[in-house]
């Protein structure tokens, strides 16, 4: 027990650091049922009538815990995530890029999903930088990933000027949505 002398000297300190507060609002909206099973609390249940839709940006930095709390305030069904795998930078922060890739491989394309509550959508375009830019950062991210153990998903996603819109090219950036129940 380092972490239950460390909580201690923290509560007496009256301090809290960024992954207590993770702890404690996952304590909020989570509770046990009577056969152990975690379930959304109360709490969690009322707050979830205050959310039409909930919106995360670089999805591809969260954590396990992190994500289990944007689903329990999502109820499950409406949470649009946004993300790109190459962009994530915070591994010191327990973050797990392969949430989002999970999400990536598990939805439909939009256009294929039909009635179903999940479905991506890939953001083709990039309207914030010069050809020459595009195609600078497409040629680094192309030669610096190769060897990582995400290359299969940054392979072939190369950012497109919004003026070329080639049918060939695929988007780097990726939004998932949950649709809304009813």
């Amino acid at each position: 027990e380092i972490e239950v002398e460390l909580m201690r000297a923290k509560t007496e300190a009256g301090v809290l650091d960024f992954t207590d507060f993770e702890r404690k609002a996952l304590d909020l909206l989570e509770t046990t049922d009577e056969n152990g099973n975690k379930v959304p609390s109360e709490f969690c249940l009322k707050k979830q009538k205050c959310f039409k839709e909930v919106l995360i940006d670089e999805y591809q930095d969260v954590n396990p815990m992190q994500d289990r709390i944007f689903e329990l305030l999502s109820g499950g069904s409406n949470r649009f995530m946004v993300g790109d795998v190459k962009q994530s930078i915070y591994r010191f922060r327990n973050a797990y890029p392969d949430i989002f890739l999970g999400y990536k491989e598990s939805f439909p394309p939009l256009s294929e999903s039909g009635d179903v509550k999940n479905a991506r959508i890939f953001l083709r375009e990039n309207f914030r930088c010069s050809q020459t830019i595009i195609d600078y950062v497409n040629h680094l991210f192309e030669n610096v990933t190769k060897y990582t153990e995400y290359y299969r998903e940054y392979e072939g996603e190369w950012l497109v000027h919004a003026s070329e819109r080639p049918e060939r090219h695929h988007p780097v950036i990726l939004a998932i949505s949950k649709k809304e129940k009813g």
